[in-house]
């Protein structure tokens, strides 16, 4: 069979093209085929292999052989199933139309079909479009195997390069799978071959997470822990082990500086002066850390600061002008649930325009900011109140709906449960649970908060017991109910309870320690008459009745009846009341 037949030329750009038979009579006795061409990409390109695969039918092909020639270069077709034949290798010179030639050979005998193929390069072109490098496609679509592809090669994937294939590895002409010695940033990996499925970095390797480091530190996308003020995005990127707020804070018992008040640098940073008269405690809102909420005795109100200490800081008065529910307010303290409470150094005269009496204690707030807004006095919102614990100088949550105070009246510490709050603004106090502990006596200081911390870790409680200038803690857990107490009617059980367990700060130099907060295991003690704060581990077990190790002081330099609330804030940094100078400041070591 000779090769001067020549089907008629056909010019395809599809992915399938069939090429003419021979011409009735124009060729030699042998067999003749039916030939189907399809290439991939679907749209040839030039000048890079692609993909032709060689169809042949109407005959007997099992004994054929198969060659392309293109521009004067010759390529094997080779037979991947019944009449089929595929290679990867063809090229097509440049851009325009190509004449290709076909070239059957069977039993020595060779037919040559022809057709044509046009090559082209295009440019922003959609899904499956012709393209020949990796920018070449429209938005969020790439260059894969000299189409625009939505997603990057599969391994086995035909591919041009290595930016073509999700593992970034073209070898032969195929994406390789992503494997962990392959030198390569791919898969799960968070730097090269380690981190994701491929185990921990080394220190100074690309991470994304803890666990991709050894140490399990991932510090600013780099394998090391960070160092104080350094960005993080977990606790586990900072040597502090706290990561607050996207930045490494100082390490627990070091905000206040050092323990050598001749050396110590602290700065204090005033975050607000306006509209406040005596300023007597203040918490960040646990509904919305970027709310620090600031309590004024004088005018029965609370500042809330939006932003404390940011460029962008504003603030709002709410006023309560019941002259009941915050009166002489003292304390506050946020739950873990979205409310928050308050009580006050009264026994309910209001404002002075009436008998003094008992029916004054803790109140239970909605800690949503914008219930206040649409009201002229805050108690018309208020969730709940219990009364039997007037004179209150200090209170703390202790989760859900239970809070300690300090009964000034009875030199008592009592617990409270409000359970099920009432409609806002009501009076319903009949489900209320209180309780006070004996054998226990504090002493409160008019005017003078005496601020309570729980810490839920241990469940010891922490109490400046002002008057009688100490700090000590109390666990509760073991006391039980003694005998009932007589209470307002309506306002739920009062029980006295034994007395629990007592522990004293091992301290010297205290005067009338007024403020506290905790942080990681230390105890900072804000003294009202002296102006200093000290902070304290509090880690062990207490010996002889006493607890703490000093490991920082710093004189403030507020007046005396100054430095009240403490709080440490979502950026744990500590946070103080300087009454005289009707503000709130910012420790800065």
């Amino acid at each position: 069979m000779s090769g001067s037949c020549r089907p008629s030329a056909s010019v395809f750009i599809l992915a399938l093209t069939v090429l003419s038979l021979c011409a009735l009579g124009g060729c030699a006795s042998g067999p003749s085929f039916g030939v189907a061409l399809e290439t991939t990409p679907s749209a040839p390109i030039p000048d890079k292999p692609i993909t032709l695969k060689v169809t042949l039918s109407g005959a007997d092909s099992s004994g054929a052989a198969v060659k392309v020639v293109v521009g004067g270069k010759s390529f094997t077709v080779a037979r991947t199933e019944a009449g089929v034949f595929v290679t990867d290798k063809l090229v097509l010179p440049g851009v325009g139309a190509h004449t290709v030639d076909v070239n059957v050979t069977v039993d020595g005998d060779t037919t040559t079909y022809s057709a044509t193929l046009t090559a082209a390069c295009g440019t922003g072109g959609g899904a499956g479009a012709a393209c020949c490098a990796a920018d070449a496609c429209g938005a969020n679509l790439t260059c894969v195997y000299g189409a625009c592809s939505v997603t990057a090669g599969a391994a086995a994937a035909r591919c041009h390069g290595a930016s073509e294939c999700g593992s970034g590895i073209c070898a032969d002409g195929v994406c390789a799978a992503a494997t962990c010695d392959d030198k390569v940033k791919n898969g799960t990996e968070a730097s090269v071959d380690c981190g994701g499925t491929c185990g921990p970095c080394k220190l100074g390797a690309t991470c994304s997470l803890g666990a991709d480091c050894e140490g399990g530190a991932c510090c600013g996308g780099t394998c090391g822990t960070c160092a104080i003020g350094e960005v993080c995005t977990q606790d586990t990127d900072c040597t502090a082990g706290l990561c607050a707020m996207g930045r490494c804070p100082l390490e627990a018992g070091k905000l206040i500086g050092t323990n050598d008040p001749a050396t110590n640098k602290a700065k204090i940073t005033e975050i607000l002066s306006d509209g406040m008269s005596a300023p007597s405690d203040l918490a960040f809102s646990t509904l919305d850390p970027n709310q620090l909420w600031v309590v004024d005795a004088p005018t029965d109100s609370f500042i809330v600061i939006f932003g404390p200490g940011k460029e962008a800081q504003s603030h709002n008065i709410i006023r309560d002008f019941s002259q009941h529910f915050m009166e002489k307010v003292m304390a506050i303290s946020f739950s873990d649930e979205p409310s928050f409470g308050t009580c006050g150094d009264s026994r309910n005269d209001y404002g002075g325009q009436a008998k003094p009496n008992n029916f004054m204690g803790p109140v239970q707030w909605p800690s949503n900011y914008n219930d206040y807004t649409s009201v002229n006095s805050a108690h018309a919102v208020h969730w709940d109140m219990l009364h039997s614990s007037p004179y209150c100088m200090g209170m703390a949550s202790t989760g859900g709906t239970g809070y300690y105070t300090f009964n000034g009246y009875d030199s008592a510490i009592d617990w409270v449960d409000f359970n099920k709050p009432h409609c806002p603004g009501c009076d319903d106090h009949s489900d209320g649970e209180k309780r006070r502990f004996l054998g226990l006596s504090v002493k409160r200081v008019a005017n003078v908060p005496s601020n309570l911390v729980y810490d839920s870790a241990s469940s010891w409680l922490y109490v400046a017991d002002s008057g009688n200038g100490r700090v000590i803690r109390l666990d509760s857990r073991n006391s039980v109910a003694t005998k009932n107490i007589p209470a307002f009617m309506g306002d739920g059980t009062l029980k006295a309870y034994s007395a629990p367990v007592v522990q004293t700060l091992k301290a010297t130099g205290l005067k009338m320690p007024s403020g506290l907060a905790l942080d990681r295991g230390v105890l900072y003690v804000g003294d009202a008459e002296t102006g200093v704060i000290t902070a304290w581990k509090i880690d062990g077990p207490g010996a002889n009745g006493e607890f703490g190790m000093q490991v920082a002081t710093l004189n403030t330099g507020f007046k005396p009846g100054a430095l009240v609330g403490l709080t440490v804030g979502p950026d744990r940094k500590l946070y103080a009341i300087d009454r005289v100078g009707k503000r709130v400041v910012r420790v800065d070591p």
